[in-house]
C-alpha cells in the first residue's frame, strides 16, 4: 500500500461547481415556495490532525447543521452568531454532505456558549440554536494506526488511548481527487462504529455507492467521539468532543509476475580516450551518468560530454598520450521521464555489479593500478555497488577502487525530504571498501538539485563535513560546469590519485570510514515462517542453514524441509548429514583429517525455486525512522535470464538478473526512507524466462537507520545564505505538482 502524501488534484473541482450550478438552475427558481428545513444542528470541539484533504488543523470550535433543505446549490445562505460574534456558514456540497452547512474556528475555552444558526432563501428564513460545549475536553488521537493489505480492500487497525472518554468511532474515506465546493476533499464513505472496534476493512462498495480505484489518491479519516449522552449514537448533535486524524493511501494492485518492464536493461562500458586499446600500466577512470529525463539509451554516446572533454584535456589525451584509461559506462534504466526522477533506483545494484564484472574482464587478472569511479546522480549508487563488488568478490585479482567521486547524489526530494539516506552509502561501502570519497552537491532545491552532505566524504570545506556545497548550481550543472571546470583548474584543484602530483592535495578526510556513524537495526526478520507470507504465484519453502566449526573454520550446509541438501561447503560429504531439529551432524573432510562434527542451525532462508514464476508477499509496517532495507540473496542456479524483484505495494524497489550474480552470497541494499512508518505488502518475486532452472535463497531481511556519534563531527545545515537561496528557489517550484508515474514498459 503506497501511502505517500500527494498534492490533491483540482481536476474535478470544476465538475463539482458545474453540478452546483445545475442544482441551482433546476431547483433555485422554485425555492421560494419551499420552507427551509434544518435538522441535526451541532456544536463540538474537534482536535484535527494535519492533512492533505484541505481542512484546517488544530483544536477547533465546530458548528453547523447536517441537513439544510433547500441547500446551498438552491440558493440558501447561512450565518451563525454567538453574542457579538458573527461567522458565515459554508455549504459543503459534497457526495455525502450535499445538504450540510458548517464552520470551524480556533477553539477558545472561554467561548463555549451555543451558536444561533440563521438560514435564508429568498423570503424564507429559519433560525435554530446549537448545544453548548461547556463541558467538552480535547480528545487525543487514535494510536498505532496502520494500513495493511494491497488492492481494493485494505484493512485499517488502531488502538484507543488509555483513559480517553471514547463512546463511539466514525470512519470516513475521502477522495483527494474529487473536491467539494469549498475546495476540500469529498467524503465518499461514512460509517459509525462502537468504541471497542479496532479494525476496519474497506468495503467493496462505499456508503455513497462509489468504489476504490487503483492508483487513485484517498485519505482515511478516523474519528473518536465523546458523546453528550455517553452512548454510541452519533448524529452530529450528540457529539461533545471529537478527535480526527487523517492517513493518505493509494490502492495498488499486486505486482504482475514476469513483467518485462521490471527487468534491468542493458549497459555498456566503452573506452572513450584516444587510445585504441587499454593500457594496463596506467590508472583507469570510469564516468557513470545518472538519471536522464530526456533522450534514449545509446551505447555510443555519453551524456557526460563536458565532463569527458575536461577529463581528456587534463590527462593530455588530445596529444595521444593519455595519463589514464578513460571509460564511459552507460545504462538504459537511467532514462526515465521528467516526472519520475527516482525511477532508475531499482536497477542501480544490478548495473553496479555489471560494471564490476565488465571491469574485471577488461582489465584482466593482473591489473594493479588505481581505479577512479566518477558518478553523477544515480551513477553514484551504480559506482558504489561496483566498488563493493570489486572489493568483496575480485580481491584475488588485486582490484582496488582508490577513489569515488559523487556529483550531486540523489538524496533530497521536494521540500528537502530525504529519498536516499547518506547512511545507505555506508551500507554499500563499509570501511575499507574504497580509499577516498569526495562529494560535490548543488544547493538549489529539488528538482534543481538533489545532493546533500554524506558523512565521511571529502572535501571538508567551510563548515560542512561530508562534501562541498556548490553555490547556485543545478543538478546537471554540478557535472557539466562546476566539476568540469575543477578538472581544468578553473575553480580549484582536481584531486585524484590518477595524477600523482595532485594526490597529496586531497582534503580531509583522506580515508573513507564509517567510524562515528552508528547503524541501528530497527526491525529484522531472520526467521521466515511460511505462515507469515502469502503465496501469490506458486509458493516458496522455508529451509535451514547449519554451521559446523572445525578447528576454527566454519563449514555450512543448507537443507530443505525433507532434510535434503540444497547447498553445502565442498568439504562436507553429502551422504553423511543427519539433521535433528536445530542440530545436525556431518562428516567433514579437512586438509588434514576426516572428522565428524555437530553443528547448530544459524539461519532460516526463503527458498524460491522457479516454477514460472514464484511470488510471495508479507504484510508489514516499515519501522518509523527506517532509511534502508537490506537482505542477503544467493542464486543457487542463476537461470537463463530469470530475475529477482522486490516491491513495496505497487512500487518497484529493486531488481537483479540471476546471470549477473557474482557466485557468493550478496547483500541487497535498498534506500526507502519515504516509506518509513507506512504499512503495506512486501513482495518478493522470482520472475522466470526460458527453462525452469533458477533457484534462489533470501535471508536476513533488516530495516536500519543511521545516526552520527555525538563525539564525532556532525553534519550541520548549509550556511544561512544557502538556506535563503533554497527558500527563494522553493517559491519557484512550490506549485509544481508531484506525481508518481509507473515505469515505462519496454516494447
Amino acid at each position: 500500500m503506497n501511502t505517500r502524501h500527494m498534492e490533491a488534484s483540482m481536476g474535478r473541482h470544476g465538475a463539482a461547481v458545474a453540478f452546483a450550478a445545475a442544482c441551482s438552475t433546476i431547483i433555485g427558481n422554485a425555492a421560494w415556495a419551499i420552507p427551509i428545513i434544518v435538522n441535526d444542528a451541532y456544536h463540538y470541539v474537534e482536535n484535527r490532525s494535519p492533512n492533505t484533504a484541505g481542512f484546517s488543523a488544530g483544536v477547533l470550535d465546530v458548528f453547523g447543521a447536517s441537513t439544510v433543505i433547500p441547500n446551498g446549490g438552491a440558493g440558501t445562505t447561512g450565518f451563525a452568531t454567538q453574542g457579538a460574534r458573527t461567522r458565515t456558514l459554508f455549504w459543503a456540497g459534497g457526495t455525502t454532505t450535499l445538504n450540510e452547512f458548517s464552520r470551524n474556528i480556533t477553539f477558545n475555552p472561554a467561548r463555549t456558549d451555543a451558536w444561533t444558526l440563521n438560514f435564508a432563501n429568498g423570503p424564507d428564513t429559519r433560525t435554530v440554536r446549537t448545544p453548548t460545549i461547556t463541558s467538552a475536553s480535547v480528545l487525543p488521537f487514535a494510536q498505532n494506526v496502520t494500513i495493511s493489505g494491497s488492492g481494493l480492500r485494505p484493512t485499517f487497525n488502531w488502538t484507543i488511548p488509555i483513559g480517553a472518554p471514547v463512546n463511539a468511532i466514525r470512519l470516513q474515506v475521502l477522495d483527494l481527487e474529487q473536491l467539494r465546493i469549498g475546495g476540500s476533499a469529498d467524503f465518499i464513505h461514512n460509517v459509525n462504529l462502537p468504541p471497542n472496534v479496532t479494525s476496519f476493512t474497506v468495503p467493496s462498495v462505499f456508503s455513497s455507492g462509489k468504489t476504490l480505484e487503483t492508483g487513485h489518491r484517498y485519505s482515511f479519516a478516523l474519528s473518536l467521539f465523546d458523546t453528550r449522552d455517553n452512548t454510541a449514537v452519533v448524529p452530529n448533535r450528540n457529539i461533545l468532543s471529537r478527535s480526527r486524524s487523517f492517513f493518505d493511501f493509494v490502492p495498488a494492485v499486486d505486482p504482475i509476475p514476469n513483467d518485462p518492464s521490471t527487468r534491468p536493461g542493458p549497459a555498456s562500458l566503452a573506452l572513450v580516450s584516444v587510445n585504441s586499446l587499454m593500457d594496463l600500466t596506467k590508472p583507469t577512470i570510469v564516468l557513470t551518468h545518472g538519471w536522464q529525463p530526456t533522450g534514449s539509451y545509446n551505447p555510443a554516446v555519453t551524456p557526460l560530454t563536458e565532463l569527458l572533454n575536461a577529463t581528456k584535456a587534463t590527462l593530455l589525451c588530445e596529444t595521444g598520450t593519455c595519463s589514464a584509461n578513460i571509460l564511459s559506462y552507460q545504462w538504459e534504466d537511467a532514462y526515465q521521464p521528467l516526472l519520475n526522477p527516482w525511477g532508475p533506483r531499482f536497477a542501480t545494484q544490478n548495473m553496479g555489479t555489471q560494471l564490476a564484472t565488465n571491469l574485471k574482464t577488461l582489465l584482466g587478472p593482473d591489473y594493479s593500478q588505481n581505479i577512479h569511479l566518477v558518478g553523477h546522480s544515480f551513477g553514484t549508487l551504480v559506482n558504489s555497488y561496483a566498488a563493493s563488488a570489486l572489493n568483496n568478490t575480485f580481491s584475488g585479482n588485486k582490484f582496488a577502487v582508490d577513489q569515488l567521486t559523487f556529483l550531486d547524489p540523489p538524496l533530497r526530494d521536494l521540500g528537502g525530504a530525504l529519498r536516499l539516506s547518506a547512511g545507505t552509502y555506508h551500507d554499500i561501502l563499509p570501511t575499507g571498501t574504497v580509499q577516498y570519497v569526495d562529494n560535490y552537491f548543488g544547493n538549489l532545491p529539488f528538482p534543481l538539485a538533489f545532493g546533500a552532505p554524506i558523512f565521511g566524504a571529502a572535501p571538508n570545506v567551510l563548515i560542512l563535513n561530508g562534501g562541498e556545497l556548490v553555490p547556485f548550481t543545478t543538478h546537471g550543472g554540478v557535472h557539466s560546469k562546476f566539476y568540469a571546470d575543477r578538472i581544468l583548474d578553473k575553480n580549484g584543484t582536481w584531486t585524484t590519485a590518477v595524477l600523482a602530483a595532485r594526490y597529496a592535495t586531497r582534503p580531509e578526510p583522506k580515508a573513507w570510514s564509517s567510524d562515528g556513524l552508528l547503524k541501528t537495526v530497527i526491525g529484522v526478520t531472520t526467521e521466515f515462517a511460511l505462515n507469515a507470507w502469502r503465496s501469490i504465484a506458486n509458493t516458496a519453502e522455508e529451509v535451514k542453514e547449519y554451521a559446523f566449526d572445525v578447528a576454527g573454520k566454519v563449514y555450512r550446509v543448507v537443507v530443505d524441509a525433507s532434510n535434503a541438501v540444497i547447498k553445502k561447503s565442498s568439504e562436507i560429504a553429502t551422504s553423511a548429514i543427519t539433521v535433528v531439529g536445530d542440530t545436525a551432524t556431518a562428516i567433514i573432510e579437512t586438509a588434514s583429517a576426516i572428522v565428524s562434527s555437530t553443528g547448530r542451525k544459524v539461519l532460516s532462508w526463503l527458498h524460491l525455486k522457479e516454477s514460472s514464476p514464484v511470488m510471495i508477499g508479507r504484510e508489514l509496517t516499515v519501522p518509523v525512522g527506517t532509511e534502508s532495507l537490506t537482505f542477503d540473496f544467493d542464486f543457487l542456479n542463476v537461470g537463463d535470464g530469470d530475475w529477482l524483484t522486490v516491491h513495496f505495494g505497487g512500487e518497484l524497489l529493486w531488481s537483479f538478473i540471476g546471470t549477473d550474480f557474482l557466485g557468493d552470497i550478496m547483500k541487497a541494499t535498498i534506500a526507502l526512507p519515504e516509506f518509513a512508518g507506512q504499512s503495506g505488502t512486501l513482495f518478493i518475486t522470482l520472475n522466470s524466462t526460458g527453462d525452469r532452472n533458477a533457484d534462489v535463497l533470501i535471508g536476513n531481511i533488516a530495516f536500519s537507520s543511521y545516526a552520527t556519534n555525538t563525539s564525532s563531527s556532525s553534519v550541520p545545515e548549509p550556511p544561512s545564505v544557502a538556506l535563503l537561496l533554497i527558500a527563494f528557489a522553493s517559491l519557484l517550484v512550490r506549485r509544481q505538482r508531484k506525481l508518481s508515474l509507473p515505469r515505462t514498459r519496454r516494447g
